[in-house]
């Protein structure tokens, strides 16, 4: 899903980043510095793909979606049954 595509991919960017900032810094010093502070700040991010920050989109919601589409299923076949009843 994408939530977890996009955490992943973001994990991923955290670790390179930290990696590139573990070079050499003798080459320029300045350049090693701000690299390690932008490390150090990715590394704290902690992100989450989230539907208007009331619920997390992930593996997590599929059941859910699910129980809610058999729900309103149900309650259309029952409203469609009770419809041809009262017309016969």
């Amino acid at each position: 899903m994408i939530g977890e595509h996009l955490e992943a991919q973001i994990k991923h960017t955290q670790t390179q980043i930290f990696e590139i900032s573990l070079k050499d810094p003798n080459e320029n010093k300045f350049a090693h510095l701000k690299m390690t502070n932008l490390a150090k700040n990715v590394m704290q991010w902690r992100w989450q793909l989230t539907g208007g920050r009331i619920f997390v989109i992930n593996y997590n919601l599929i059941p859910t979606f699910i129980g809610v589409l058999m729900a309103f299923m149900t309650f259309m076949i029952q409203f469609e049954m009770s419809g041809k009843m009262a017309a016969s």
